[in-house]
């Protein structure tokens, strides 16, 4: 959904607290939100499969979350996985820090986060400071394609999904002008659907899931 302002809560994103962590159960992000590991971007697939960190809930591959340590809310001695930046924070606040299996990976995820640190990462799909976020099918290729979008200070991020931490693209959108589109995609109802035109560039088209959705970003 594209809305005007986003004041969902961002679901296990924002970090707890060096006290609260690993005392509290996280809210843990749901798998189809998240395409990539939310510490260093590396996609998921088949192989590369998606962890949760026991202490912060976000979703972060293997490498990110090798290091295991038992969490107070958890009421039991058993090491649970957690994510380098919760290994990091909880050794730092005084956690055990020679627990058997207290042990890891870190540098490799270090590596692989710096193998990624090129990626598009100015803006998360879920930042709360953007002006227009939602869902849109953009047509892409001969085909629409169902993509997270944010607008924010007048450029275009384009994700996967809504909780991933790094763009796929960005466009920025001075110059551009929201307009409708008057001819094909008859299997669209055409209140439903709307372009970004700039001059000497193809035009953007996408459609929204509702009409109203549709209307409220022409003032972009």
């Amino acid at each position: 959904m594209f809305t005007r302002s986003l004041h969902h809560v961002q679901e296990g994103s924002q970090s707890s607290s060096s006290s609260e962590l690993g005392r509290e159960a996280p809210v843990w992000i749901p798998d189809q939100r998240v395409t990539m590991c939310q510490l260093c971007t590396s996609g998921f697939t088949f192989t590369h499969r998606r962890h949760h960190c026991r202490a912060c809930g976000k979703v972060v591959c293997a490498t990110c979350s090798s290091h295991r340590l038992p969490l107070p809310y958890l009421g039991s001695d058993k090491p649970v996985r957690i994510c380098d930046d919760c290994f990091r924070s909880l050794q730092c606040g005084g956690e055990p820090r020679d627990h058997p299996e207290a042990d890891g990976d870190g540098d490799q995820g270090q590596a692989r986060r710096k193998k990624y640190g090129g990626v598009l990462q100015e803006v998360a799909a879920n930042d709360l400071g953007s002006s227009i976020s939602g869902y849109l099918h953009h047509w892409s290729k001969k085909a629409w394609k169902r993509q997270w979008f944010v607008v924010k200070e007048h450029v275009l991020y384009v994700y996967k999904a809504s909780e991933d931490v790094a763009a796929l693209r960005t466009v920025p959108l001075l110059g551009y002008q929201v307009g409708a589109v008057t001819k094909g995609f008859e299997e669209v109802p055409r209140e439903q659907l709307f372009l970004l035109e700039h001059t000497g560039l193809d035009p953007l088209i996408f459609y929204a899931d509702t009409s109203d959705l549709a209307t409220s970003l022409h003032p972009v």
